[in-house]
């Protein structure tokens, strides 16, 4: 299937049904244009994997990416960090000071 077949057979009718296109006339033929492409639906389903913690392997797998390199920079600012910096420091000094007794 062509972009184009998708977009007007499938993406059309589904966001005509949540009122998600918008409709012009132009020299009396209507236009009908998706608020949204498949590309946002893309980008949206990656962030709610990640959102429900499939790890970044697993979502560059499903996003079809060819590295994982490319999944991070695209979304890797969605991958939550296992312990924030302050934690790390925190860990960093007590073993630092502590073997120094």
């Amino acid at each position: 299937m062509t972009y184009g077949y998708m977009v007007q057979r499938m993406l059309i009718p589904a966001l005509s049904g949540a009122s998600e296109v918008d409709v012009r006339v132009e020299d009396g033929k209507q236009i009908v244009t998706p608020r949204h492409s498949f590309h946002a639906f893309r980008h949206a389903a990656a962030s709610l994997w990640i959102e429900q913690k499939l790890s970044a392997k697993r979502v560059q797998t499903l996003m079809g990416h060819s590295s994982i390199s490319m999944t991070f920079d695209v979304y890797g600012h969605l991958f939550e960090q296992q312990q924030s910096d302050q934690e790390v420091a925190a860990s960093m000094e007590t073993q630092i000071f502590s073997d120094a007794t």
